[in-house]
């Protein structure tokens, strides 16, 4: 869920293939499924690159891990938008295109850290309930990555 604060979430995206050359990706996209909104605002949706390493079970708003805070209350992340889209009261998937950064991680440029979805114009009044890598009532709805190659 989005909600503020925090209006951000992390995606662990940390297994990714070795390709032959960077080149041959033609195209990479992260893919997530809307299950519910409380509102019909549009919500702008944009995702950032993580710059330190954390852990799933242990991260939250403050820590990155059992013991280690964040730089920043959150996560640490790059500023740079990598991509963004507009999410709507709508049911349904999401996507965003990576290409440069995966193309980035599989060369060496970019450590893999995994991503941060954040929403700047959201509010405590308007949520939108993301299926999480964990969502049981139905797995293919869990977000994906698409790398072609």
């Amino acid at each position: 869920m989005i909600r503020r604060p925090p209006r951000s979430t992390l995606f662990p995206y940390t297994t990714l293939f070795r390709s032959p050359s960077v080149n041959t990706i033609t195209n990479a996209n992260i893919s997530i499924y809307l299950t519910s909104s409380d509102t019909n605002e549009n919500l702008t949706l944009n995702l950032y690159r993580l710059t330190s390493n954390w852990t799933e079970e242990n991260a939250s708003w403050y820590n990155k891990d059992a013991s280690t805070n964040w730089t920043t209350p959150g996560s640490d992340y790059d500023t740079e938008i990598i991509a963004s889209t507009l999410v709507t009261n709508q049911t349904g998937w999401y996507n965003f295109t990576i290409t440069t950064l995966a193309r980035n991680w599989v060369n060496g440029t970019s450590p893999n850290y995994g991503l941060m979805l954040y929403a700047p114009n959201a509010n405590v009044s308007n949520w939108k309930e993301i299926a999480s890598s964990d969502y049981t009532l139905n797995t293919a709805l869990r977000p994906t990555i698409t790398i072609d190659h």
